[in-house]
């Protein structure tokens, strides 16, 4: 045993002395230590402490890729293939210490690999097709490319040998295609029911109209943050953000640093193009957003780049194969379209229709070349022109290309709608106040105008599709308009367009087997990909989790045509590997979203994930997001503010107050800060503590409408309601648009009498927020107050509609039914409701006693009664209703122990002193 342990206690040492030693050859850096102790080895031998952890980097390598190592790639998402290859890299020494930092030891796989897969799947799609890949051309073209970007970085690709391509054969599978129509979408961004209206009283618009007479219409709940491309996005995966990727308007390229519009190589799942793609379906998208670069599909894709074009000034310039690669697919329909592009300067006869009186000389630049110029947002004429010829210009390829092709699915997206809202809906009648009126006269209609447009584009579309066609129109948010504008410039570069945007866009279906003048109810985007697919015959996938939107469809339609799902699409149809370089292109496509205020730049891709998550009540991972960004961007203060949202929406106070408080000692006119202080001790009951705060905000910026609205929240509940009343109107007078406080007044006049006007300001919530809950709420408040007490009990139910978990609906609905003697659906309702936590259980379980004891069921009663007690004991009405129950039963003692209870909590309960006087 002991020569056993003398052999084990040598290899040991054996083992500890080999790995001590390294020796460093000539084509070799090795390092060891991390951070600001990174050392270089010296060449030799090199005798180190034992376990000392080392990274390795040849200067010169050859990395043969065969077999499974192959490079995979895709032409656009119809074909796969692997590339076997060997590739020589080389490092300059003088770099190496900044490859480790930044790639460790692990530089080819987390830098090279990507960016090879990236440029050979452009230089495919700018060629004939993948056997381009064959030629010595090929591998210098490619490695020239990737040179260019990684050369800074002191790496290079000194050789590409290509040593044979195969195509990956597809996989097998069943799915099948059941009896399906054509499908027609129209998108038109940022498209409003309340502007359809106002439009309605000045202009006809009858082919909208006829869709609503002849089809179904109804508002779309779209999703927080209302950013464009991801809804959009989320519309053709049915997916939520957080899972297909796409999550704001420009990302930062990993190389440059810089950020660039998002592309579709960026999305993780198959859009409804890919599916459509694996069955006998044709398809053809036009201008969607997040399309470019183009990729392979059954049928044609015009990306969202094609008009893009007109805004770089170099467009007048021939276009070659670079600034083309990804456009269209094919790639060589480009060509084909490529006469039907409206120039701005071809747009005088348009631009009348949206501003009155004579035409301003358009800005030129160097050679007479039209370009979007972001310098200028006081310009909103050359805006105009610019915005015009892209939509003209899609307009013209929709035409063309859906008679040429006549596909299964096609779908077109138009920006012009909301584009035309964040240049001019501040002058529309009546203008925002600090508009001349020579400027309301002449921009005023200009969103009229924009409609009417819309219409028109319509009345084509129904005029070009058949009878067997279903024509599906979406926008992806509503706009604010009259009272609920802000009074932010979405033009001005500071990314404030979506303070302008309503969560409620629009949706409507025209054609075979839809219902006629039917209005849809509670439609959201989630749902579009899932009806598109229903209505193709397609099986709906299984991770979607949208509804098809059958209540828009006859009930025998239906009834023949059962839904199928299936969860093979991600492993069939997943996301494409297509991808492009930035180019010329990306800055003036950028230079354009910035004039319009759609970004503000910034790390705000994160922000609007965290965004997402918080709205959605996941907020451990909006924490977790929030935290990233605040480390990316210290002095970030208002992602520290949701920070501190998160934690209290997570329970953690005493961190969020910490973490508010710290805002607000940074700068003391952080009002978002203040209002989420505020909240949290509202929430929690503390109102003299939210008086604090709120006093402190009016303090730091009087006209901060949040303030005064935070401060009739603290007076309310102090019970001052005539004071909480003026503080509720002075904000809205400094923010008309807040409905919240619209709420807050209608409750407080609803229980003081004044019914009417309660009513009034409860529509006006409605108006602005109708699709939260609580607004409706508010309304069957305002309703029964006025008398109304059907159309109230309508609103109740509208709630819980809205909302299954809103309490208070249920509460609302159950008071009309009992007063009504409605005892079996009280009963139903208050079951259902104490079966939700929340802070309102003591009183559902009161009203379910109540129903009980309207039955005459004392026992059932008592033990409701007794259940809202120990919920609340200071619920006065639940301990009254036991005590007369105690009475009825003979139980004196149990009686006047509750009533006195009751006067403590309310000496002033009459009820209360005379039952006990009877008693006693």
């Amino acid at each position: 045993m002991k020569r056993v342990a003398i052999f084990v206690v040598l290899a040991v040492a054996a083992g500890l002395l080999v790995s001590s030693l390294k020796i460093v050859g000539t084509d070799e850096v090795i390092l060891t230590g991390t951070g600001e102790h990174v050392r270089e080895l010296k060449g030799g031998l090199n005798v180190l402490r034992p376990f000392t952890g080392t990274r390795r980097f040849k200067l010169h390598e050859t990395h043969v890729l065969i077999g499974d190592e192959a490079l995979p790639f895709s032409s656009g998402g119809m074909k796969s293939y692997l590339l076997d290859c060997e590739i020589g890299v080389e490092l300059e020494r003088e770099k190496v210490r900044q490859i480790d930092r930044d790639y460790s030891d692990r530089v080819f796989e987390k830098l090279l690999k990507p960016i090879l897969l990236r440029e050979i799947s452009a230089y495919v799609a700018a060629s004939v097709g993948p056997e381009a890949l064959t030629s010595d051309q090929a591998g210098i073209a490619i490695a020239s490319s990737v040179n260019d970007k990684i050369g800074p970085l002191g790496i290079s690709i000194v050789s590409l040998e290509k040593i044979g391509l195969r195509e990956q054969p597809r996989v097998a599978h069943d799915l099948k295609r059941g009896d399906g129509v054509k499908v027609f979408v129209l998108g038109l961004d940022g498209y409003d029911w309340l502007i359809h209206d106002m439009v309605l009283k000045t202009r006809d618009l009858p082919n909208m109209e006829r869709v609503r007479r002849e089809g179904v219409w109804g508002n779309l709940l779209s999703m927080e943050p209302l950013i464009s491309p991801l809804i959009w996005t989320t519309m053709v995966t049915g997916v939520t953000p957080d899972v297909h990727g796409i999550t704001d308007f420009l990302v930062k390229d990993e190389l440059s640093g810089e950020e660039i519009p998002v592309t579709s190589s960026m999305r993780k799942v198959p859009a409804i193009w890919n599916i459509t793609s694996l069955f006998d379906l044709t398809c053809g998208f036009v201008g969607w957003f997040a399309s470019f670069p183009a990729e392979e599909v059954r049928g044609f894709v015009v990306s969202d780049r094609f008009a893009y074009h007109m805004f770089d000034p170099g467009a007048g310039k021939a276009q070659d194969q670079e600034t083309m690669r990804g456009i269209t697919y094919p790639s060589e329909l480009s060509v084909g379209i490529s006469s039907l592009k409206v120039a701005p300067e071809d747009v005088n006869d348009m631009v009348p229709r949206f501003i009155s009186g004579s035409l301003r000389e358009y800005k030129t630049g160097e050679g007479g070349l039209i370009y979007w110029d972001a310098r200028r947002p006081d310009s909103p004429e050359d805006n105009l022109r610019l915005v015009i010829s892209a939509y003209r210009t899609y307009e013209h390829v929709m035409k063309k290309l859906y008679r040429e092709y006549g596909p299964d699915l096609f779908g077109v997206y138009f920006e012009f709608t909301d584009s035309i809202g964040h240049l001019f809906m501040k002058y529309m009648r009546p203008a925002m106040s600090g508009i001349s009126p020579e400027d309301e006269e002449r921009y005023g209609d200009a969103m009229a105008g924009a409609y009417a447009e819309a219409d028109r584009i319509l009345g084509d579309v129904l005029e070009m599709i058949d009878d067997s066609t279903i024509l599906l129109i979406v926008s992806d948010h509503g706009f604010k308009s009259g009272g609920m504008r802000p009074r932010s410039d979405s033009r001005m570069g500071f990314g404030q367009a979506i303070a302008w945007h309503r969560i409620r866009g629009v949706v409507a279906m025209f054609g075979p087997a839809v219902k006629q003048g039917h209005e849809i109810q509670g439609a959201g985007v989630m749902d579009i990909a899932p009806t598109m697919l229903y209505l193709l015959g397609l099986p709906v996938d299984e991770k979607m989790t949208g509804r098809v939107l059958k209540d828009a469809l006859d009930e025998d339609w239906i009834e023949a045509h059962p839904v199928a799902y299936t969860s093979e699409y991600d492993a069939l149809a997943g996301g494409q590997s297509l991808a492009v370089s930035p180019s010329a292109a990306d800055k003036a496509l950028k230079d354009k979203l910035i004039s319009l205020g759609y970004v503000a730049g910034g790390s705000s891709a994160l922000a609007n994930l965290a965004t997402y998550y918080h709205k959605n009540g996941r907020f451990a991972e909006a924490l977790e997001v929030w935290m990233q960004l605040v480390e990316l961007e210290p002095d970030n203060m208002a992602a520290r503010i949701s920070m501190g949202n998160a934690y209290f929406k997570m329970g953690k106070d005493d961190v969020a107050i910490r973490v508010l408080e710290d805002v607000a000692r940074a700068d003391p006119s952080a009002m978002k800060a203040l209002h989420s202080l505020v909240t949290i001790h509202i929430e929690r009951g503390r109102a003299r503590d939210a008086l604090g705060v709120a006093e402190r905000a009016v303090k730091a910026d009087p006209n901060d409408g949040w303030s005064h609205y935070d401060m009739g929240m603290a007076l309310e509940l102090l019970g001052r309601p005539v004071e909480a009343a003026a503080s509720y109107r002075r904000a809205l007078d400094l923010t008309p648009d807040l409905a919240e406080a619209h709420a807050n007044i209608a409750q407080i006049y609803a229980g003081g009498g004044r019914a009417e006007q309660a009513l009034d300001h409860a529509r006006r919530a409605v108006d602005l927020a109708g699709e939260q809950p609580q607004m409706l709420y508010i309304m069957g408040v305002a309703l029964s107050a006025n008398g109304e007490e059907q159309q109230a009990l309508e609103a109740y139910y509208k709630a819980i509609e809205s909302d299954s978990l809103f309490v208070p609906g249920y509460m609302g609905a159950c008071g009309i039914l009992l007063a009504r003697g409605k005892t079996d659906s009280v009963i139903v309702l208050s079951s259902r409701a104490a079966r939700i936590p929340s802070r309102y259980l003591s009183y559902i379980r009161n009203i379910k006693g109540s129903a009980h004891m309207s039955r005459g069921e004392s026992g059932r009663a008592i033990e409701e009664f007794t259940l809202a007690v120990a919920a609340d004991p200071r619920n006065v009405m639940a301990r009254v209703n036991l005590a007369s129950l105690y009475a009825q039963a003979g139980r004196k003692p149990d009686a006047v122990e509750e009533l006195r209870k009751v006067l403590v909590i309310d000496p002033d309960n009459q009820y209360a002193r005379s039952l006990l006087s009877q008693l006693e």
